[in-house]
Order: structure tokens, then sequence, then C-alpha cells
């Protein structure tokens, strides 16, 4: 089979050489239906990673509030019973006139690796009001 490449006016019509049969028409179909499930795949990760920075970082606020709330004396209760709400828990030492809070959550992961997670952790100490640092 012979192609045919044609350059210049042909009608009027400015025409360009085409090396594309009407045989290759349904490739760009068929390639768009391959990418286009991995690129929402990956759209849908990196939020999922975005929505992990921020829980972690919630986290470490979380902690960090309610360990000055304790060095300073104030009721961390109501705090602590929000956060235990969205899955935290805590230990809670004190130790050298300093107050040491370990927050952890479990963060699951999305659906093709369903079933494992992971914990985040944070850390957070602060020294007891009225306590002299030597």
């Amino acid at each position: 089979m012979v192609k045919k490449f044609s350059v210049g006016k042909r009608g009027g019509k400015l025409r360009f050489p085409s090396l594309h049969s009407s045989a290759d028409s349904g490739y760009a179909v068929a390639e768009f239906a391959m990418v286009f499930p991995a690129l929402v795949m990956v759209l849908f990760f990196g939020f999922w990673i975005v929505q992990v920075g921020l829980n972690e970082y919630s986290l470490q606020t979380e902690v960090t509030q309610i360990a000055r709330a304790i060095a300073r004396g104030d009721n961390s209760a109501p705090q602590i019973a929000e956060a235990a709400i969205h899955g935290v828990t805590f230990d809670i030492t004190t130790q050298n006139n300093v107050t040491s809070v370990v927050g952890k959550r479990s963060i699951h992961c999305p659906a093709p690796l369903r079933g494992q997670s992971f914990e985040l952790k944070a850390v957070a100490a602060a020294q007891n009001e009225g306590a002299t640092s030597d």
C-alpha cells in the first residue's frame, strides 16, 4: 500500500502532509482511556497525602496546647475529651517539673492499600508553672 503525501494548495485550501491514516484515529481514545484512571489515582493520592499532613499538623497543635495547659495547672480535660473524639490517645507524664504529652492517631490507607494503617505521633513538653530551670 502506497501512502500519498501532498503539500501545497488544492482547491484553494492549504494542505499539510499527513502521516496518520484513518485507522489511527481510535488510538487517541484508547490512550486516553488508559491514562485517565492513572491520573485520577495520582490526584487522589496527592490529596490524601495533603490530608495526612494536615492531620499531623493538627495533632501537633493539640498536643502542644494540652502540654501547656497542664503545665499552667489549667483544666485540660475538655481539650483531651475533644481530641479523643477524633481518635487521639494521649500519654501524659510529669517528671522533674516538666510535663510531657505524647499524642497518637491512627491513619488508614486509601482504597488500594485498604486494611493497612500507620500511626501519627506528636510529642510536646512544657515546664510546669512556677518551676525554675537549672
